[in-house]
């Protein structure tokens, strides 16, 4: 479904169109991709006033993905699901970031990795409200995001990271805990 006041730019490719919903304000901009695959996933949610930066691809393979309202992903970044990836509203997340929930290899099954469906997980990745993703920071399979969260420019996280801390570096560490006035 598709709200009111969603603006497309040149050249954006919807794919299973009939599990995408996109509220009220959405933009897409120029060549982005937004792509619900799979078989039973109930597919992707972009709530009121996200912003879908040029280039950028956010897809699935049988996962589902929902973003929350106000959120702005700037261009070249990419978002996959082949489990669930939640993230919660008014987050910023600036160029060539990525954000895997899923999409693991079993690197105990004697199957080349080609020939698997590359669908492992850790579980469900979720990003909290209010977080900001500096340029091309990467959240992998299983390394959610508590509300508030800073993750530094090229910082990759590869574990959970708690509330209002700020965290950089590969593999990202916590250099601050943020002190929010309420």
């Amino acid at each position: 479904s598709c709200g009111r006041k969603v603006v497309f730019g040149k050249n954006v490719t919807i794919r299973h169109p009939h599990k995408i919903v996109l509220g009220d304000g959405v933009v897409l901009d120029d060549n982005c991709v937004v792509d619900a695959k799979g078989a039973d996933n109930q597919g992707i949610i972009l709530r009121d006033r996200v912003y879908v930066g040029r280039n950028t691809i956010i897809y699935c393979k049988n996962g589902d993905i929902e973003i929350g309202e106000n959120v702005s992903f700037s261009a070249n970044c990419v978002v996959f699901s082949s489990n669930k990836l939640v993230m919660k509203k008014d987050s910023v997340v600036a160029a060539f970031a990525y954000l895997l929930s899923g999409g693991e290899y079993d690197l105990g099954d004697p199957t080349p990795f080609a020939l698997q469906k590359g669908t492992c997980t850790k579980g469900p990745l979720e990003i909290g409200e209010g977080c900001w993703l500096g340029a091309g920071a990467k959240v992998l399979d299983g390394a959610s995001l508590g509300d508030r969260c800073v993750l530094g420019a090229g910082a990759v996280a590869t574990k959970p990271l708690p509330a209002d801390t700020v965290a950089a570096g590969v593999p990202a560490r916590i250099i601050k805990t943020r002190k929010v006035a309420g």
